[in-house]
């Protein structure tokens, strides 16, 4: 600025020494880390589940009705917002990545001068996703009959026991199933990878059956190749043959 007989701003004549100062606002990003929530790791489960592509959406308003901007994930979980003006903002996960479940909390953003998320200080939103799994279920059948019950009142159901591996050499036992007396079981919850499955007793008057499946679960659910009918557990049929009384 040059004040004489007249003024000069910048090399511009103007009518009074006046000068506008426009600062520009600082704005700060909003980082997003996922974690896998059975083993705390900044990793998936294992190969059969991803961290790629997990969203996470930012609002102005606590109801979340009004977005802000989204987030989406690389495949080490990691993303980072817009850059975003002073003020509180509150952000959820909006798509879970392949083979996990969504979040269900909603993170408050406060973003000033510091940064906190849900009252501790930082910008990182952890999102503590549990990975999907699905049962095995087995269901007995007879043979020569084809049906789900004993071939008459002399043969039995109770008390199979099929044993759920990891490995196709079936030495690391999962979890062991026994049938009830309609000679059905359901395993526990398991996490998505390849099973191998095999009846290791057979119930009173039948043979074993001498038959591994191979399992396969995931978003689809495989048996021995096939896809099996529900996404949700997989099927298994046991069809022993009655041995001689």
């Amino acid at each position: 600025m040059v004040i004489g007989d007249t003024v000069t701003i910048d090399g511009t004549k103007a009518s009074k020494p006046y000068v506008s100062i426009s600062d520009q606002p600082i704005r700060k990003a909003v980082a997003v880390q996922k974690q896998d929530a059975d083993t705390g790791k900044k990793k998936p489960y294992n190969d059969q589940y991803s961290f790629d592509r997990t969203t996470v959406t930012i609002y102005s308003d606590k109801a979340c009705t009004k977005a802000v901007t989204k987030v989406t994930t690389d495949e080490n979980g990691y993303g980072e917002s817009e850059k975003l003006y002073y003020g509180t903002y509150y952000a959820k996960e909006t798509k879970a990545p392949s083979g996990y479940q969504v979040y269900d909390h909603t993170f408050t953003i406060e973003i000033g001068e510091t940064m906190s998320v849900d009252g501790s200080s930082g910008k990182t939103l952890v999102l503590k996703d549990a990975a999907i799994q699905k049962p095995i279920e087995v269901q007995k059948a007879d043979k020569d009959t084809g049906l789900t019950e004993p071939y008459n009142s002399n043969y039995s159901f109770d008390q199979m026991e099929v044993t759920i591996y990891k490995d196709a050499d079936l030495s690391q036992a999962v979890q062991v199933l026994t049938t009830n007396a309609k000679g059905y079981a359901k395993s526990k919850e398991l996490y998505y990878g390849t099973y191998y499955v095999r009846e290791t007793k057979a119930p009173k008057g039948y043979q074993l059956y001498d038959h591994t499946f191979t399992v396969v679960i995931g978003n689809t659910i495989t048996v021995d190749g096939k896809k099996a009918g529900s996404s949700d557990l997989a099927s298994l049929t046991i069809t022993d043959e009655s041995g001689e009384l």
